[in-house]
């Protein structure tokens, strides 16, 4: 059984690390008794020597909290660039289809258990999203000690990963190109990203 398609399927790491970096709200979702649960949360990605992380903060009401004190296995979904493609974008008689570029990882959720250490995960966090440096978080911040009494912070330690970047592979060429034209058509401020996802992209071989 060959699904998902190995033709739709990222090869390279690297380029599932651009997407997360560049879109880092993720979809983080666990299980219960047979109860899915899904949160939306920023996740910041964070490599070491031993192990690949992603570290995070959750609402302390949020159910998930549970899941992340009891060391659960979890699944985190990043969104990139996608949109659907008429048949009419296409050279080629062909169907109506949905193309994205997304990452889906497994792992399992570590809480952070020392308040210096969710501290400065916040700190590490607004540090990336705020690149222009607009505004500075300090770990002396006294609505810092305030929130961590709110919230908790963790960790993800990544398993797997599946980058599912289907964009038309299966098209003639010229079909391809027209796919990634109706992609930035559809969304032009985004045509750096889609531009360079296209470029990196390394399609996984049989």
């Amino acid at each position: 059984m060959n699904y998902p398609p190995i033709h739709h399927q990222e090869s390279n790491f690297k380029n599932a690390i651009r997407l997360i970096e560049h879109s880092p709200l993720a979809l983080l979702i666990t299980a219960e008794n047979d109860t899915p649960f899904s949160t939306h949360v920023p996740m910041v990605f964070k490599q070491n020597s031993n192990d690949t992380i992603l570290r995070g903060h959750l609402d302390r009401l949020n159910p998930q909290t549970a899941h992340i004190l009891q060391e659960k296995k979890a699944s985190l979904v990043f969104n990139g660039p996608e949109t659907y493609i008429s048949p009419a974008a296409y050279h080629s008689r062909q169907l109506p289809t949905w193309n994205y570029f997304k990452v889906h990882l497994q792992g399992r959720l570590i809480p952070l258990k020392d308040p210096k250490d969710i501290s400065q995960s916040l700190v590490e966090m607004t540090t990336f999203l705020e690149p222009q440096k607009n505004f500075e978080l300090t770990p002396d911040d006294p609505r810092m000690k305030a929130l961590l009494n709110h919230i908790i912070g963790f960790e993800f330690h990544l398993n797997h990963w599946e980058g599912k970047y289907k964009i038309s592979q299966d098209k003639p060429s010229r079909d391809q190109l027209a796919a990634k034209d109706q992609m930035i058509k559809q969304f032009p401020n985004q045509q750096d990203l889609i531009e360079r996802l296209y470029a990196a992209h390394q399609t996984k071989k049989p």
